[in-house]
């Protein structure tokens, strides 16, 4: 076992639920990273509109105003309250908090270096680029929202309910092809009776941050499995209509059953 610790960074646009998830995880196994980089507001405002530039390229102004609309409405207003925020677990478990101006930029990546042995942790920062997955000595590390190989890219929930694949969540080492790189965990679930759209898309979100977790640790401690991600069993996704997000619903509710369609995920 690797006996050196806090080899793990963890980078993240904000401080989102996702984020202080992956974050709490990290450091009640023991593992506490050795900084937590996020975004700046420059960050933050750069990621949205570039979220959205590819959002009208693809599907268009009505799309986009629909996105806008629907904002504030979404998986981090229906996840259940954690109780550190990642300020407080920086000082109970001795990390760093350093911001970022640019996902990309040289400097995130000389911080990266300065880390030994670094295993970087993706928590919701967007697509980045070779210069950090170089930088991370140790291997970049990503989470995704559904059983890989399978379904790439995003509104992955969503396209499996419409196109009856298997629901999961896997941690896959990062490359430059999207959700292409060598798989460390990953695990199936499916719905319970009762269990509404929304709810079983906050148990997926939770346990993509617990095997996010469990697989920057076995990249930590030099263990566990790379499992080949065959893209000829994969599909890409991309960005999911409105109108079609709609069907995915009533889908879902059609297939395993509740009363009423709840939340309005983005």
């Amino acid at each position: 076992m690797n006996a050196i610790p806090n080899r793990i960074a963890v980078i993240a646009n904000q401080e989102s639920h996702y984020a202080r998830r992956v974050v709490d995880g990290l450091c009640r196994a023991g593992h506490p990273p050795a900084c937590v980089f996020l975004g700046s507001r420059v960050q933050n405002i750069l990621f949205k509109l570039a979220s959205l530039r590819r959002i009208w390229g693809r599907l268009g102004v009505t799309e986009v105003y629909l996105r806008l609309r629907q904002r504030g409405t979404g998986a981090e207003h229906s996840a259940e309250p954690l109780s550190l925020s990642l300020a407080e677990l920086a000082t109970q478990y001795d990390f760093e908090i350093r911001r970022y101006d640019k996902i990309n930029q040289g400097s995130l990546a000389v911080e990266l270096l300065s880390i030994p042995s670094c295993v970087t942790v993706l928590a919701g920062c967007g697509i980045v680029d070779l210069s950090i997955i170089l930088a991370s000595r140790g291997g970049c590390v990503n989470g995704h929202p559904a059983w890989l190989p399978g379904l790439r890219g995003v509104d992955v929930y969503e396209w499996a309910i419409l196109k009856e694949k298997h629901f999961g969540v896997t941690a896959h080492l990062v490359e430059e092809r999207v959700d292409a790189g060598k798989i460390v965990r990953r695990a199936q679930l499916q719905p319970e009776p009762g269990e509404s759209f929304a709810q079983f898309y906050q148990r997926l979100l939770k346990a993509q941050a617990e095997v996010l977790c469990a697989a920057a640790i076995d990249l930590s401690e030099a263990t566990g499995l790379r499992i080949d991600n065959d893209l000829s069993h994969s599909e890409l996704c991309f960005a999911m209509p409105n109108a079609l997000k709609e069907q995915a619903r009533k889908k879902y509710q059609q297939v395993f059953g509740k009363a009423s369609i709840e939340a309005d995920l983005s």
